[in-house]
């Protein structure tokens, strides 16, 4: 009994043995999988994904999540929970170039590292380094291994350009000459809010002027002038913003010091 136990045992690690990725099925799966982002169909997806796909890639929610219309999208959660979902958003994306940089694999699983140094749509270029995990499954069909489940992480700040919220497209303020950016100090060192405040205390009838706001005058108003420096938090930005602007805003904060805050 002992005997033909083993005996089972045997042939069963023996097939899952045959049926482990080598460095050549893992470099297809590789391949496969950079084909979906740089030259994308249906039909491929169709036969290089498995029918339980899943997707997780936080970098991929981040941008989602800053201003995408299927957003937002949880940290930590799939970012596409099947295939049709993930069709559908690759569907309506343009090619990015995929570079794989390296390969690695065991018996299941496939990892690369990969590279796109001018995305696609993003301006000006940047370039895009991740790392993603693809967990597969033997098929035996026309593709050996399909891809069940795919953990990605990349620099994705530069596909960020894409809503107008990225730093990529972000305006360069030290590109300016430095007599306008004195200006700007200038412009940001010193303001006044102007607060109204209702006291809450009815006023009697005959203390209302004639004309006036009656709200305002049967609860008792208080006009507050308060002066505030909106250009303090350049002080932290950098060195060179720091001492351009402080001789500005040291200025402005002594005048502010000085300032009654009722008029």
């Amino acid at each position: 009994m002992r005997v033909a136990f083993f005996a089972v045992l045997s042939v069963a690690c023996s097939t899952a043995a045959a049926h482990c990725l080598t460095d050549t099925s893992a470099r297809r799966v590789a391949e496969n999988f950079r084909s979906t982002v740089a030259d994308y169909s249906p039909e491929l997806a169709d036969r290089v994904f498995s029918v339980n796909f899943t997707d997780y890639a936080d970098g991929v929610n981040e941008l989602m999540n800053n201003g995408c219309p299927n957003g937002p999208k949880p940290l930590g959660s799939p970012t596409f929970s099947s295939l049709e979902e993930f069709k559908n958003a690759q569907s309506g994306q343009p090619p990015i170039p995929f570079e794989i940089l390296k390969v690695w694999n065991n018996c299941e699983t496939v990892f690369l590292r990969w590279r796109s140094s001018q995305p696609g749509f993003v301006e000006p270029a940047q370039q895009v380094t991740g790392i993603i995990v693809l967990e597969t499954s033997y098929a035996g069909g026309e593709e050996p291994y399909i891809i069940d489940t795919v953990y990605s992480e990349f620099n994705s700040g530069a596909w960020l350009s894409i809503k107008s919220v990225s730093m990529a497209e972000s305006f360069k303020f030290m590109s300016l000459p430095k007599e306008l950016r004195l200006m700007i100090y200038e412009y940001l060192a010193y303001n006044i809010k102007h607060l109204v405040l209702y006291t809450g205390q009815r006023q009697p009838h005959y203390c209302q002027e004639p004309g006036s706001d009656p709200v305002a005058e049967s609860l008792g108003m208080i006009a507050l002038s308060i002066p505030h420096i909106p250009g303090l938090p350049l002080l932290s930005v950098s060195h060179t913003i720091r001492s351009e602007s402080r001789p500005i805003l040291t200025s402005s904060l002594r005048t502010l010091t000085r300032t009654p805050l009722a008029s």
